[in-house]
């Protein structure tokens, strides 16, 4: 989405919901935001719901994942 392969991004550390953990990253990275209601997020290579507490620490990796079409 961004040409790199990976961006840091000073998030609170301690626990937040995945709600606004995906409000924080749409602010970070504000041109995701046409594509807000498509991207799904996954925290330490699991997918994240909105209503999922998360434990944030210095090691945390975050991954956007883009809006997928198949069949």
């Amino acid at each position: 989405l961004f040409g790199k392969s990976e961006e840091f991004l000073a998030l609170p550390q301690g626990k937040l919901t995945g709600k606004v953990l995906t409000e924080l990253v749409l602010k970070k990275f504000s041109q995701l935001e046409p594509l807000a209601q498509s991207i799904v997020l996954a925290v330490d290579q699991e997918y994240i719901q909105p209503e999922n507490i998360l434990t944030i620490t210095s090691a945390t990796e975050i991954a956007i994942i883009p809006p997928l079409s198949g069949g």
